[in-house]
């Protein structure tokens, strides 16, 4: 379901001052409270509407896209915030013997600060914790290359939950001891 996190789309490049990008260090990553759904939910609209996709896509994509209370309460969720607020999200959900990245996602004018290598080393921890071996993503295409730098490995094309005849990269991360994604 992912299609989550984004590096700059082509025609999408934000420009901002220098100094006023946040670094690494300056995130804070906290379990997302059950009253934030609604906030993560327009965030990861806005988020996914960055790879320039078209209003019908977007309407397709909404249900995909909900952080409900229950969904928080059901599963591990993190919010990345810093002095200015909340920049990003990402949670987990188990998927066979395997867990997902279900859903990561950055405020459009945040991308580049480094929160979404931080929220992915987040994901990485957690699954860990939970004693999972492996860790997949269904990319958004445009993010593939995000993940291909975390350490993730494509390992094959999964069919669109939105779009009939779409393919998602399915990337997979190893979670075994030895084994340090980025």
């Amino acid at each position: 379901m992912g299609e989550p996190d984004r590096a700059t789309a082509p025609g999408t490049a934000h420009r901002r001052d220098p100094t006023s990008r946040a670094s690494p260090a300056s995130w804070r990553v906290r379990p997302a409270r059950s009253d934030e759904g609604v906030r993560l939910t327009q965030l990861a609209i806005r988020s996914k509407a960055v790879w320039g996709y078209d209003a019908e896509f977007m309407a397709r994509c909404r249900t995909l896209l909900e952080v409900t209370p229950e969904y928080i309460a059901n599963y591990p969720v993190f919010v990345g915030e810093d002095g200015r607020g909340i920049g990003g999200f990402c949670s987990l959900r188990p998927r066979g013997s395997d867990i997902e990245l279900d859903l990561m996602f950055v405020e459009p004018a945040r991308i580049g600060e480094g929160l979404g290598a931080v929220l992915f080393r987040r994901a990485v921890a957690e699954a860990r914790t939970m004693r999972y071996a492996t860790m997949l993503v269904e990319s958004d295409p445009g993010a593939e290359a995000f993940y291909l730098r975390m350490g993730a490995r494509r390992i094959g094309d999964v069919a669109s939950n939105v779009l009939r005849g779409r393919f998602l990269p399915l990337l997979a991360i190893d979670l075994q001891p030895g084994h340090t994604p980025v």
